[in-house]
């Protein structure tokens, strides 16, 4: 992690948890049951708030966007486009059991949670700032990559930007699928939402993937004085 993110966002912690061997293919019930008890309970947040942003731990990212220079309107955060979609319908998205898990903790805690294939990444993973010359591809675009601008807060590997705009949209190259096998998985928990929240994160994560992928999950808790931890070997 570059230091200096974290001058951005001061106090934020960064949940990391990683998976091997595991098995995401398939029908899996208890990934599904997970996500829709989840999405249940963010679709009944459209009685209580207008909106998604309205949301206050939602608004706690607009307001920590803004005040680093991200356009939250523009680039909102991720977790802000998945309970917009959830107060727009019941019917919650699935996709595959890991990114299934995913998506039930983010929602439960109302935080950004992302993952990210290991066997599809290359060199370090890390996040840092831009430098002007690596490029981006959009998730279901087609065409050409994107040069990103220098200085943008990013998740990068030695190929390219795999997140834009630090927790907004994620590249195709690196998307958890069927056959992934290997992953690390990414919390972004706010100083305002609180290092209670972190450790929960951490714990649902592990808990749930253990339960029903029946894989053991190494997780890390990273902030600005602890910047770095080891990923499984590809």
């Amino acid at each position: 992690m570059d230091e200096s993110i974290f001058d951005s966002f001061p106090g934020m912690q960064i949940v990391v948890a990683t998976v091997t061997e595991m098995k995401n293919s398939g029908n899996n019930d208890a990934s599904r049951e997970r996500l829709e008890s989840a999405w249940t309970a963010a679709h009944k947040l459209s009685d209580e708030y207008p909106n998604s942003q309205s949301v206050p731990r939602i608004g706690l990212w607009r307001t920590a966007l803004r005040d680093a220079g991200i356009n939250p309107k523009k680039y909102p955060v991720s977790i802000e486009a998945m309970v917009r979609r959830a107060f727009k319908t019941s019917a919650p998205l699935v996709i595959n059991p890991l990114t299934d898990l995913i998506h039930s903790v983010s929602l439960d805690h109302l935080v950004p949670v992302g993952g990210f294939d290991l066997g599809r990444l290359r060199g370090d993973f890390r996040l840092a700032r831009t430098r002007g010359e690596e490029t981006f591809r959009e998730l279901g675009t087609e065409g050409d990559a994107i040069q990103v601008e220098a200085g943008e807060i990013a998740y990068l590997d030695d190929e390219g930007v795999q997140t834009r705009q630090f927790v907004w949209r994620q590249a195709g190259a690196s998307l958890i699928v069927e056959d992934t096998t290997d992953a690390v998985i990414v919390a972004e928990v706010l100083a305002e939402v609180g290092s209670d929240v972190a450790e929960q994160v951490s714990d649902d994560l592990k808990d749930r993937i253990e339960t029903v992928l029946e894989r053991p999950v190494d997780t890390a808790v990273l902030d600005g004085r602890k910047l770095s931890c080891e990923l499984p070997a590809q």
